[in-house]
């Protein structure tokens, strides 16, 4: 397998996972209860005016979210430079 096919693996494997983030939000703007998957809906505490539940899960799946796309990114871009040093050697050796 040359650098160029695993360029492309590599590509489409970062790509997968920022799409797997994108299919998730907009299944959310669809209107699927994603949100309600880590923390269940529950009654708010006693005496309580606000219940701030809903406000937890959108801020874990907005940092699930963000840290699953700088996972995509990183893997694009650390690949792509394994890939150009592994590209580099092959030429000096020919």
């Amino acid at each position: 397998m040359n650098v160029n096919e695993k360029r492309k693996i590599f590509k489409w494997f970062g790509f997968g996972i920022i799409m797997f983030v994108f299919v998730l939000t907009l299944l959310f703007l669809l209107g699927f209860n994603v949100l309600s998957f880590p923390f269940p809906p529950s009654l708010p505490p006693a005496g309580a005016i606000i219940d701030f539940s809903p406000l937890y899960n959108l801020a874990f799946w907005y940092l699930f979210l963000r840290l699953m796309v700088l996972i995509g990114e990183k893997v694009i871009l650390h690949t792509d430079n394994l890939l150009e040093t592994e590209e580099t050697k092959e030429g000096k050796k020919a």
